[in-house]
């Protein structure tokens, strides 16, 4: 899984509509399909159902959303933190603010970690 993956599920997870995630982020309606369909043969688990003109979540699919949320609260945090040099020579930033993004992988049955 790559980050942009984890963006664009929970865009479509918080909107519970992919036509109003694809407006959300940018992309066309076949390239988020195929982002979500990836995403879920990765983790081996259906994340979401298809109803009517939206999008009802299984449950694992709020769980995930929850762990993204954290994963870009993290990120965010660990890019506006202003590291002294001393600081920085003792624990990187990103050491400290960054998740145990295998750990969070192989909770989720062992899915490839691939974070970019």
């Amino acid at each position: 899984m790559d980050y942009r993956q984890l963006q664009l599920f929970l865009a479509a997870a918080e909107r519970l509509n992919l036509s109003h995630a694809t407006e959300a982020m940018s992309i066309i309606q076949p390239g988020l399909s195929k982002s979500m369909h990836r995403l879920q043969r990765e983790l081996g688990t259906k994340l979401y159902h298809r109803r009517g003109r939206g999008i009802e979540l299984t449950e694992p699919g709020p769980a995930l959303a929850h762990h993204v949320k954290e994963i870009e609260a993290q990120l965010a945090e660990a890019l506006s933190e202003r590291v002294s040099p001393a600081a920085s020579s003792a624990t990187p930033a990103s050491a400290r603010a960054l998740p145990d993004s295998a750990g969070i992988c192989q909770s989720w049955g062992g899915a490839r970690n691939r974070l970019s």
